[in-house]
């Protein structure tokens, strides 16, 4: 599958050797501070609170959740989140320019994928106008982490819509727990700098803040055929969080961020167009208050507010969106079975979307430009004991959107703890994906392209303020177990079937003449016309092989069963036959064999059918880390990119207290390679380097 590489083989056996070489001397040796020897028990008891807005411990859950912890950021290398993303299993990730990422859950994977809802601190951070997120504005300090909890598949029944495939939660640490202060820096080959600051400090007897100020500078990628552009980006992040006791029963916590990131981008408006470099520019400001009570030791409420506000100049557009988010919830337990979550929240959207100029020829406009629109929500879920060791979770969301009006999302989970260690846990579940802005007002513009014998195609991509939410109804059955003190295993199977799906279908065509030639007037207007099928497994294990040593793995396996072009059906192509003069009806079964091609998205292509990732932890001894992470990564048929291996290494060294260097280097592998094609979806896909990045991070 791999051509054989002199290097690739020489790097993997130097890991085995120095591993093996240091394994002996580091038995016996431990320390409660070193994330290599800490027990599987702790690891598999951590709280989340993803699958039911509570919290929950992770051996227990009744969900594919999977959580990376601050000790495994740390130690991963990663300069980025979505590179942390890579250890999940279950989830695709795939970088397409140094600031452009495709990344989803289960299939669907592209640029604007839009089945995966991502959260930080609870602020939901997708954006309404195509329903996906801009990784590029998720820069969060990676050392502010706690954790990130990442739920394969629906979530809708407690996070609403959007929570189609996933959700990733992005939780970050209480200014209690980083106090002090820390200066880092760090330069390399692809990221050329990078550099942080952050002050903490106590507030009064009982409240504490964290400021900081975060800088990074990304290199230029060759495009897939070579081409060096200038996509190229940089970023600049400031902000801040206070953390207070107010008294006994009550705490606030309000934090805030502003983010600018400048770039270029590569664009190509139609496959056989040439490249063209455009800008990125993107201006944020956004702030969250949440205000907790407990009642009693039966009895929470929480009351949390966010505002964010963003100008983004994207592929041609300027977007600006505001955003104002409430958010209710309360956790009450009634009697001795039940435990009821239930809350209702809101939320008013204004944006302004207008084209700016970018690719030559197309037009984009939005009908209307500027829209204002309200989300209404409430749900309830209550988790009700049936005997000691059988748990059944019920409830729904219920929501109304400004697209497709009223959406319900109904869900239910049965936990079996079959002893101490071991949990076998069933869920079946329902979530939507509403439309977005663009599906609804898109009005796009291709430039007159001619198509022979005196003929012009004039060609438009309409939104259609008709559409219905996407739908999808998801199986579930897991099994999660403690063998010993030393493993832990979790292993996941699914059936997604998937209805209204997006697809495009072709307007009545026309025929306008002009004294020079004709031109055939074509409209793709998006429809919901298509149903699907998703199904797989997912496994996970951790080893602690030695005491200062540990391995952590997980495979994927998806199959997708869907074809969903545009309805290019037997009627339109009549249609065309009839208005075009006969010398060219010819070309009207051409055409729409062809554009039925370029337009159709297979769903088994733009996602890898396997792939599985190891990492390697390893405490060489008390002052010095050598860590590892291999990932495979299966081809994308439909987007012509082959499967790839990437390895990642990392070595940190305390020189002293407060004091640590490192060195990362990642795709180690090999000089370069593809992550993800372009797939008609304006950006040009690059070639990930090989790259090193060394930092130095002071504590005081």
């Amino acid at each position: 599958m791999f051509k054989k590489s002199r290097y690739r083989s020489v790097y993997l056996t130097a890991i085995l050797a120095f591993t093996a070489v240091f394994s002996a001397a580091a038995q016996g040796q431990s320390s409660k501070d070193d994330f290599a020897s800490k027990s599987i028990e702790e690891l598999m008891n951590v709280d989340v609170t993803s699958v039911s807005r509570k919290d929950q411990k992770l051996s227990k859950t009744p969900a594919a959740i999977y959580v990376i912890t601050q000790e495994a950021i740390q130690r991963s290398g990663a300069t980025n989140i979505p590179d942390l993303l890579r250890m999940a299993p279950g989830v695709q990730v795939a970088q397409v320019e140094p600031d452009r990422w495709a990344i989803s859950v289960r299939g669907f994977n592209g640029i604007y994928s839009n089945k995966l809802l991502v959260l930080v601190d609870g602020r939901t951070v997708y954006t309404p106008s195509f329903s996906g997120v801009y990784w590029d504005q998720v820069a969060i300090p990676l050392d502010t982490i706690e954790r990130i909890e990442i739920t394969r598949g629906s979530g809708g029944t407690i996070w609403g819509a959007n929570a189609v495939n996933g959700v990733i939660n992005i939780i970050t640490m209480s200014s209690r727990d980083t106090l002090g202060n820390k200066i880092t820096a760090g330069a390399g080959s692809s990221q050329i700098a990078g550099y942080q600051v952050r002050f903490g400090g106590r507030l009064g007897g009982s409240g504490s803040y964290r400021i900081f100020g975060a800088y990074s500078d990304f290199n230029s990628l060759p495009t897939r055929q070579g081409q060096t552009l200038n996509n190229g980006s940089g970023m600049e992040h400031g902000g801040f969080r206070v953390d207070q006791k107010i008294s006994s029963s009550d705490s606030l916590t309000v934090e805030g961020n502003v983010i600018n990131t400048n770039g270029g981008l590569d664009e190509r408006g139609l496959s056989s167009a040439p490249v063209v470099a455009t800008q990125l520019a993107n201006h944020e400001f956004d702030v969250m208050g949440r205000w907790t009570r407990i009642h009693s030791d039966r009895s929470q409420s929480s009351l949390q507010v966010y505002q964010t506000d963003y100008s983004r100049h994207d592929t041609g557009m300027l977007e600006k969106l505001n955003t104002f988010d409430l958010d209710f919830q309360n956790q009450v337990q009634l009697g001795s079975r039940n435990d009821i979550v239930w809350g209702a929240g809101y939320r008013y959207t204004s944006d302004n979307i207008r084209n700016v100029g970018g690719l030559p020829g197309f037009v984009i406009q939005l009908d209307p430009r500027a829209r204002t629109y309200n989300l209404f929500s409430t749900f309830i879920q209550d988790e009700i004991s049936l005997t000691d060791k059988l748990a059944l979770t019920v409830g729904s969301k219920v929501e109304h959107n400004a697209f497709s009006g009223f959406e319900y999302q109904p869900g239910m989970r049965l936990a079996w703890t079959v002893t101490g260690s071991a949990t076998v846990w069933a869920a079946a579940s329902r979530a939507v994906r509403q439309p977005s802005r663009m599906e609804s007002a898109l009005h796009l513009q291709y430039p007159l392209a001619p198509i022979g014998n005196g003929l012009a195609l004039s060609e438009q991509l309409l939104g259609n303020p008709g559409l219905e939410a996407e739908t999808v109804n998801e199986y579930e059955i897991g099994y999660r177990m403690i063998p010993n003190s030393r493993v832990s295993f979790d292993i996941t199977s699914f059936h997604s079937a998937y209805g209204r799906l997006q697809s495009l279908g072709l307007a009545t065509p026309s025929i306008t003449a002009t004294p020079q030639t004709l031109i055939l007037n074509l409209a793709d207007v998006y429809q919901n016309e298509r149903n699907a099928s998703n199904y797989g497994a997912e496994g996970t294990l951790t080893w602690n092989v030695l005491p200062r040593w540990k391995l952590a793995g997980n495979y994927s396996w998806l199959k997708s069963d869907a074809y969903f072009p545009g309805t290019f059906v037997d009627t339109n192509l009549a249609i065309l036959k009839n208005l075009l003069p006969p010398p060219a009806a010819p070309l009207a079964s051409q055409f729409g064999s062809i554009n039925q091609s370029a337009i159709g998205l297979p769903l088994n292509g733009t996602a890898p059918g396997q792939q599985f990732g190891i990492q390697s932890y390893f405490d060489v001894f008390s002052k010095a880390s050598f860590d590892n992470s291999l990932y495979y990564v299966g081809g994308l048929d439909t987007l012509a990119v082959p499967a790839y291996l990437r390895l990642d290494a990392r070595f940190g060294y305390k020189l002293r207290k407060g004091i640590e260097v490192s060195l990362v280097g990642q795709n180690l592998l090999s000089p370069s390679h593809a992550e993800f094609g372009d797939l008609g979806q304006a950006a040009v896909s690059s070639q990930i380097q090989r790259s090193v990045f060394g930092s130095v991070a002071w504590s005081f």
